[in-house]
């Protein structure tokens, strides 16, 4: 029968459990009380003292048959039950064969017969003293210890733990001050001496040795009557040490590191004895209410208020459920870490872009700067370096206008003109309206008058074209302007050049000033002072028509082309002066609305513009 060729391979490789599996547990640590400790071996030559504490003293000392630096620590407490926690800690710790605890090597009585045991010598500085250096001294080690750095760092030792719960075996000590920091990013929990079986209960029988393992709680190191340190001990550990414990209880440990990671600051910021009242009235732990100005994403903050949960049974499930939400977590920040570093291109690119546009006024350098710029946004869109640089560029006077730019205002030209052709178009022909008028006040010279509507209605003709034109030429827009004006100079021959005529021609000239472009607008202005000008010195001169006469008292109008009937005359000259101040009030109001357009486009784009400094900032 055939058989599969990858089955001696996957007999001989372990199984990685995938994300949200639970691993295969190995065998439980068992404690054998039996064994009879042995002298230590006589290849240690001991050296400097490391540390100190309340049941003994760790050693260096060098292994001189392998070559190794290597830690030795001994028990110098005489108690019997300080013994019986110095064994469990050396066969707990030693059992528990994972990369982020410390191996022991060797267990047995030193020359002056006193319990030791020899363990690989952990180097590197504690997570206490990493977020010390993080909180006081931010500019020299900010990017050394990065919150990336120390939340995977962290996220391994929850992986450690859930090794620890599935071997039954609960650290209950867990806490900045026991976790390493190694010198090539290893991370290493430390300190074993409080640890239990899961499933352990009252004091076990006497070995040979003479040793009697204590039940829980009795005759050990504590703060009072605490096991544990307060601010890292959960409620259920407070409240009862003696009772039975499950993982949860490091669970909430381990969410009050996360919580000091993230903050900078402890879980519970208090004494002692405030931090156990703390811990036990179920003191909520939102890092994101604690510190406000840190930006802390609403991740990690439901990630520490659901480790650190008053009831275990809501808190997470397993250390390995909290070593899975943050590998989720920083599988995001690495995609934003990405962005980041991508937008960071974009922007060092559009630095210098912007620098040359405001030196040298490069148009192209502004837009190469502007197109750097949105693609940093695009992938980065809460950048504030790409924020103000958008608003150092926005501060650069430009030096030409970019052709989309005169192209847009061309477009606007034309609508403009078009919008202002049919209206001047209704306004030429409305002169036939005033027909009965004149034809009621007397008419003594048609020919004047006849040359007058030819004019007009030829004017209307021409902003109607211009009107439907696709272009609306400028060219064609001064002929029409010339014509108009014309026109009105015709009208000095029903009451001469300064009477209705300057305020008709006034209100053309500036209608087309309106609509003009910049070079023709002193051509509109002329023609209007000419349409004026000449008609009058021509009176003065004694051609025109009509004839102001002046006396002490008075001026009189000789009639010209009308008989100058008074009634009609009348009527004629409030109809006029009305319509001129009204066409004038719409042309102006037209130019204000356009103004008022232009005026709130610009404020909403400023308004826009703060609005992205302010978020990005």
């Amino acid at each position: 029968m055939a058989t599969d060729p990858t089955d001696g391979d996957a007999r001989s490789e372990p199984h990685s459990p995938s994300q949200g599996e639970t691993p295969t547990p190995e065998q439980p640590v068992r404690l054998d009380q039996s064994a009879t400790l042995n002298a230590l071996s006589k290849r240690y030559e001991l050296g400097d003292v490391l540390g100190t504490g309340g049941m003994g003293t760790v050693l260096s000392c060098r292994d001189t048959q392998i070559g190794r630096d290597v830690a030795l620590k001994r028990l110098d407490a005489p108690q019997a039950s300080a013994r019986a926690r110095f064994l469990r800690e050396a066969r707990l710790q030693g059992q528990l064969e994972h990369p982020a605890v410390p191996p022991v090597y060797e267990l047995g009585l030193d020359a002056d017969g006193k319990p030791a045991f020899t363990m690989k010598r952990v180097r590197g500085v504690t997570l206490r003293k990493v977020l010390s250096r993080l909180k006081w001294y931010p500019e020299r080690f900010s990017e050394l210890y990065s919150q990336r750095r120390l939340l995977s760092a962290f996220s391994r030792v929850c992986l450690a733990v859930d090794y620890a719960h599935q071997r039954g075996v609960l650290h209950r000590d867990l806490k900045p001050g026991n976790l390493m920091w190694g010198d090539f990013g290893e991370v290493t929990v430390i300190d074993w001496g409080l640890a239990r079986l899961i499933d352990e209960r009252e004091a076990t029988d006497a070995g040979p040795d003479g040793v009697t393992l204590p039940a829980e709680g009795r005759d050990v190191t504590r703060y009072g009557d605490v096991l544990g340190t307060p601010g890292y001990a959960s409620p259920e550990q407070l409240e009862d040490p003696t009772g039975a414990l499950t993982p949860a209880s490091d669970v909430y440990a381990l969410g009050a590191i996360l919580f000091e990671i993230v903050t900078l600051q402890p879980l519970h910021n208090a004494s002692a004895d405030q931090a156990i009242l703390d811990t036990q009235s179920g003191v909520v732990g939102s890092p994101r209410a604690r510190c406000p100005d840190r930006g802390i994403d609403p991740e990690l903050d439901a990630l520490c208020m659901r480790a650190t949960a008053r009831d275990p049974a809501t808190r997470l499930p397993s250390a390995r459920a909290l070593h899975e939400a943050l590998e989720r977590y920083l599988d995001g920040q690495r995609d934003r870490e990405q962005r980041h570093a991508l937008a960071a291109q974009h922007i060092a690119r559009a630095s210098e872009l912007v620098a040359e546009a405001a030196g040298a006024g490069s148009l192209e350098a502004r837009k190469a700067a502007l197109r750097e710029l949105g693609s940093a946004l695009a992938v980065d869109p809460g950048s504030n370096a790409a924020l103000k640089e958008l608003a150092r560029l926005m501060s650069v006077p430009l030096t030409s206008v970019p052709d989309e730019v005169t192209e847009a205002l061309e477009h606007g030209r034309i609508h403009r003109v078009k919008r202002g052709g049919a209206g001047a178009a209704v306004a030429y022909l409305s002169l036939l309206l005033y027909l009965p008028l004149i034809f009621w006040a007397g008419v003594r010279a048609p020919v004047p008058i006849i040359v007058l509507y030819a004019l007009n209605i030829m004017g209307a003709i021409g902003v109607f074209a211009v009107s439907r034109s696709r272009t609306a030429p400028g060219i064609a827009v001064v002929g029409c302007m010339l014509l108009s004006t014309i026109a009105f100079s015709f009208t000095s021959a029903l009451y001469g050049a300064l009477v209705l005529m300057p305020a008709l021609v006034a209100v053309n000239t500036t209608a087309y000033t309106l609509v003009l472009e910049r070079k023709h607008r002193t051509l509109a202005v002329a023609s209007g002072v000419l349409a004026v000008l000449i008609p009058g010195l021509l009176e003065v001169g004694g051609i025109g028509g009509v004839r102001y006469v002046f006396d002490a008292a008075r001026m009189h109008i000789s009639p010209g082309a009308l008989a100058l009937a008074r009634t009609p005359s009348y009527v004629l000259l409030i109809v006029a002066s009305l319509a001129s101040i009204v066409t004038g009030a719409l042309s102006t109001a037209t130019l204000r609305d356009s103004l008022t357009q232009a005026e709130l486009q610009l404020q909403v784009s400023a308004w826009q513009l703060k609005q992205l400094s302010a978020r990005g900032g």
